[in-house]
Parts: C-alpha cells; structure tokens; sequence
C-alpha cells in the first residue's frame, strides 16, 4: 500500500509547492519500514475515512499498533526523528539563503560601498585638478600682464635709447660736418 505522504500533513493552500515537495522528499527518504508515525497517522486517516470518529479511530489504530511493537514512547519517538528531519531541512534552507543573502546583497552591496568610494576620490581629484587649472589660468594671466609690461617698458627703454643716441649721432654727424668744414 503506497502512503500519500502530503495528506498525512496540514498542508495549506498557497504554500510553495516545490518548498512543500522538497521536505516530502527528505521525509520520504526517511521512512522507517516498521511501523511509526507515518504508517500510524495513516491508519488513522483509513479509519476516519470510513467514518469512524476521530478518538476512535486513534484508539483503534494504536490498538493495531501495539501489537506490533509500538508504544506511546516509540511513536513520539518517531514523531520527533520527522520533527529533525524537517529541522534539517529548515537549516538546509537557512544556509543556502544565506550564500544567496551573502552573493546576492552583501556582496553587491560591498561592491556599491566600493565604487561609491572610488566616486568620491575621483571627485576629489577633479576638484583638486579644477583648483590646479584655475590656478594655472591665474598664473598664465599674471605672467601676460607681466610681458605686456615687460614689452611696454622693453619698447619705451628702446625709444628713449634710441633718441639718445639719434641725439649723440646728430651731433657728432654735426660735429663732422662742421670739422670738415672748418679744417
């Protein structure tokens, strides 16, 4: 006789069906050949399905049970060995949830933490080098007004020398002229 697993459980509507499944399968897996819990709460289930009521059918399939060993003490026994099954099962998924928190969050958002660092310090840089070129304008103006003045002082030290000594030249052509005159 096959046992339908997940009717022997309240399993509610909406629940993941492949969450559901996956701890079916553990607790499949599982199944003592004996009789225990599950072939236990099944005989229950026949019996009540037959319309016999609940208490009744409780005492009827433990009375069953007994004589094949079982006793209050093995059936939860066995209830609490399915408990651990499901336990496992349930720090089974709290580990992978766990590496997928750690791949999927943690690690993006180091990555974030990262690059929103490396912004800053580029942000940094670019203020620091708009500094630098503003400075470099400033400098370039100064140093133009510089030649400018260089270039007007160069140009009137020229003139004025250059009337100096268009005014020596006149007068020693003068001078020349006159001697040659004379002499």
């Amino acid at each position: 006789m096959t046992i339908e697993l997940k009717n022997l459980f309240d399993i509610k509507e909406g629940l993941n069906e492949k969450m559901v499944n996956i701890i079916l399968q553990s607790i499949k897996n599982s199944h003592d050949s004996g009789m225990d819990f599950i072939k236990f709460k099944q005989s229950i289930q026949n019996l009540m399905a037959m319309n016999m009521d609940e208490v009744t059918a409780v005492k009827s399939a433990y009375a069953t049970a007994s004589t094949m060993g079982m006793n209050k003490e093995n059936l939860i026994k066995s209830i609490n060995s399915y408990q651990a099954i499901v336990d496992d099962e349930r720090d089974k998924f709290i580990n992978t949830l766990k590496k997928q928190i750690e791949a999927q969050v943690e690690a993006p958002q180091s990555e974030i933490q990262v690059l929103d660092g490396k912004i800053a310090a580029n942000q940094s840089k670019i203020e620091n080098l708009m500094a630098e070129i503003e400075a470099y304008k400033a400098q370039i103006e100064a140093t133009k007004s510089e030649v400018a003045s260089s270039e007007d002082k160069i140009d009137k030290t020229r003139k004025e020398f250059l009337s100096v000594y268009e005014c020596f030249s006149e007068s020693l052509q003068e001078d020349k002229k006159h001697f040659e005159g004379l002499l």
